[in-house]
């Protein structure tokens, strides 16, 4: 075993000395998780492949106009609903 080994063991040692058990199962688990993420953000990724030309611009605007007026129900039935319970 090697010396960083060993202080970091001491140190487990004199927390699970210190600490209650629940309480040094819990910091365990959460060092553990939290140092899982950080080695995960740490890692290279590949940039993507090149891809083709980009597409041209789509329409937004093909069912807008149902969509108000479903939206315009709606709202209407729900100020109807909350007016004839009050």
């Amino acid at each position: 075993m090697s010396y960083p080994l060993l202080c970091y063991a001491e140190i487990l040692r004199l927390l699970y000395l210190c600490v209650m058990k629940a309480q040094f199962k819990t910091i365990l688990i959460f060092t553990v998780l939290l140092l899982s993420n950080i080695v995960c953000f740490a890692q290279d990724v590949d940039p993507p492949p090149p891809s083709g030309p980009n597409p041209p611009g789509l329409p937004i605007d093909q069912n807008i106009l149902l969509l108000l007026i479903v939206g315009l129900i709606y709202g209407a039935y729900s100020i109807w609903f909350s007016s004839k319970n009050e």
